[in-house]
């Protein structure tokens, strides 16, 4: 049962306190639990004017840690203070030599033996009488305490102080050392969940790492497999006009009638233009994913600028029995593009409506202006649209791959390089619009938006 605050030693004796306090020190976890217990017990035991202890927690230690042990109040308000064991006074030399000392008078001869710095740490400025008890646990000193007086004399005057004195030694320093070995051990779990935690994340980001390197290795794979298809198709691309223009040479070598010549020497220009345009082609691509054109952003007039782009477009849609409209509304405003690019985007749309478009069918261009969502900015659409044959649904999210032609057409009808869409696409993202293509109800639509630049 614990002792009540308010009993006097007078009555149980200083055995039945330091039962009490035995039974106390019991579950402890911490020097704060001590030294709060210690506050309030100690008094009962001894006089003093300050008492303080010494935890030396490592013998490694160049420090130890000092708790105020002379009233409840300071034990509850004070930290611990670190002083080094070099500079410690008394309780430095206490543990040092695991030793008591129990001086009657400091002012005798034996305080030359203490260093004069720190001769004050722990002990009452105005000591007379001392009496320092050290704290082992095992064969190790683990601190001090320390009781100072302002009166000669006051630890002499009882004979059965030194047995008092190493039971107290005994319990305090068994159960400090138990908390430092739970605090050392505690320190240890720490570590250890630390290191575990330390050890989880490298694993993971060692298995981030992994991951990441077998999807650059897909990509790799996939872009080496792209790259080995798309060197396929350009010397299949390359060679097919090559075969076509060495075999009416041979051709042209061996006719006679002038009508044979002249349809020979035909193609040797259709294929010798459709060499020259797939170079062009692959020549701008390859300019343009790598940033090396750059456009150069003017004003466009495009009442005056649209009419001569498309005029050419007239004739040949008649030529080809197709009806071609164009829709312009009243009052279209100038717009800030390169013009050459924006040029090139409409004439590929153009001609690509034109090759997939039979005869009696209608190609349809439209350009509207509306403002941008939330702004007076204008943005600029050109549409152009024709009846013809639909393209698949799970075919047009591949129309703007190099070399895709539309399935079920002879790719050798019409010509061209099979790069059209994809230079449109590239242009447009350069410009900084947007291009989306649909396709139902007989009718194939290109969008093209073109959003407000700057003048360079």
């Amino acid at each position: 049962m614990v002792m009540q605050a308010d009993r006097s030693p007078l009555v149980d004796g200083p055995l039945l306190i330091l039962a009490e306090m035995a039974s106390e020190f019991t579950g402890t976890t911490s020097i704060n639990d001590l030294q709060r217990i210690l506050s309030r017990r100690l008094r009962w035991l001894l006089d003093f004017d300050r008492c303080t202890l010494a935890v030396w927690s490592e013998p490694a230690d160049e420090h130890y840690s000092l708790y105020e042990i002379t009233n409840p109040k300071q034990a509850r308000q004070c930290s611990p203070e670190r002083v080094a064991l070099a500079e410690g006074g008394w309780p430095s030399l206490v543990m040092l030599e695991s030793k008591p000392y129990l001086l009657d008078d400091m002012t005798g001869p034996s305080l030359l033996n203490v260093p004069r710095v720190g001769i004050h740490q722990g002990i009452s400025t105005q000591a007379r009488s001392l009496l320092m008890l050290p704290l082992r646990f095992g064969n190790r000193t683990l601190g001090s305490l320390n009781f100072s007086s302002n009166v000669p004399g006051t630890y002499f005057q009882s004979n059965a102080w030194p047995n008092l004195a190493n039971l107290l030694c005994a319990q305090l320093g068994g159960q400090l050392g138990s908390i430092l070995s739970l605090q050392r051990t505690a320190a240890l779990v720490r570590d250890m969940e630390l290191a575990q935690m330390q050890l989880q994340t490298e694993r993971d980001l060692a298995a981030q790492k992994v991951e990441h390197l077998k999807r650059q290795m897909q990509e790799l794979h996939s872009l080496n497999r792209l790259k080995d298809d798309f060197l396929c198709t350009v010397s299949h691309e390359l060679r097919a006009p090559l075969t076509n223009i060495k075999m009416a040479i041979r051709l042209l070598a061996r006719v006679g009638s002038q009508s044979q010549r002249d349809r020979y020497l035909q193609i040797l220009e259709n294929e010798c233009s459709r060499e020259v345009e797939l170079i062009n082609d692959l020549l701008d691509l390859q300019r343009l994913e790598a940033g090396a054109k750059l456009p150069t952003f003017e004003v466009i007039h495009l009442q005056d600028w649209l009419p001569q782009l498309l005029q050419p477009f007239q004739s040949r849609t008649q030529e080809r029995a197709q009806r071609f409209s164009v829709q312009v509304p009243q009052g279209l405003l100038s717009l800030v593009a390169d013009r050459s690019s924006l040029a090139r985007i409409l004439v590929e749309l153009l001609n690509n409506a034109c090759k997939y478009t039979p005869a009696g069918s209608e190609i349809m261009m439209r350009i509207r202006q509306s403002p941008v969502e939330g702004s007076e900015t204008l943005v600029t659409e050109f549409t152009v649209s024709n009846r013809g044959p639909e393209i698949p649904a799970n075919e047009l999210e591949h129309i703007f791959e190099k070399f895709y032609r539309l399935p079920g057409y002879d790719q050798w009808s019409e010509g061209g390089s099979g790069l059209g869409l994809t230079l449109v696409k590239k242009l447009v993202e350069q410009l900084k619009g947007r291009i989306r293509a649909t396709s139902n109800r007989g009718w194939t639509t290109f969008a093209v938006q073109i959003y407000p630049n700057r003048p360079t």
